[in-house]
């Protein structure tokens, strides 16, 4: 496999698989020890059907952790075309 992102601290993982209600797409590993809370889906799941409320606070923060990974691995696309863009305009004046 490649590196198809990076997740800091504090980070969901698997969120997107819980949301959509299918198998996972990639793997995770971990540079530091974690610490971590596990939920498998069906545990998730009784618990927002036995308390609703909870449901927007996970959706709520499903969504902006995903945002922050999107902006992590966009700035990483920007600065990875910044660098390729640097080496050519370095061989050119070679």
């Amino acid at each position: 496999g490649h590196r198809v992102g990076e997740s800091r601290a504090g980070s969901y993982i698997g969120e997107q698989t819980y949301l959509a209600a299918r198998p996972a797409t990639a793997t995770t590993k971990v540079m530091e020890p974690p610490t971590c809370l596990n939920y498998s889906a069906p545990r998730l799941h009784d618990l927002i059907r036995r308390k609703p409320e909870i449901q927007t606070a996970v959706v709520t923060r499903f969504s902006n952790d995903t945002r922050e990974k999107l902006l992590l691995r966009d700035k990483a696309n920007i600065d990875l075309m910044a660098q390729n863009s640097n080496q050519l305009q370095s061989a050119k004046v070679v």
